[in-house]
């Protein structure tokens, strides 16, 4: 369900996957602008509800420009957050996934430039997922 989410935001949002929006982790040939969409720890899975789980999901927009950073954040921020029973296309899992809220954590936040100087904006999201 990870790389669906990953390519779901992607195709919402108007960015590429592999190009524009790397998925789990950055290759050290990323573009300088890029958006990253990483899975954390937390969230809940529910012994009497099996087909329901609750995702942290992280997206982390980089840019050499502080405004292109925080604009791909605000896109990705305006099209996901506060959304609910959306259908997740099945790519590798093989199950079909709804989406029954999405909820951003926190507005995105400027977290400060990496280790090349580009400017990193991060927001954390809440995918409460139930399978079909």
């Amino acid at each position: 369900m990870l790389k669906e989410i990953a390519t779901w935001i992607a195709t919402r949002c108007g960015f590429t996957m592999g190009t524009t929006l790397e998925f789990g982790h950055r290759k050290p040939t990323s573009a300088d602008r890029c958006l990253l969409v990483a899975f954390n720890g937390g969230g809940a899975t529910y012994f009497d509800l099996p087909a329901r789980m609750d995702l942290m999901v992280q997206v982390l927009a980089r840019s050499t420009s502080y405004m292109e950073a925080y604009n791909d954040s605000m896109t990705i921020f305006n099209s996901i957050h506060g959304k609910a029973v959306l259908q997740m296309t099945a790519l590798v899992s093989g199950k079909n996934y709804e989406a029954q809220d999405i909820e951003a954590m926190n507005a995105p936040q400027y977290i400060g430039p990496d280790e090349k100087g580009r400017h990193e904006f991060s927001c954390n999201y809440i995918f409460r997922m139930k399978s079909k």
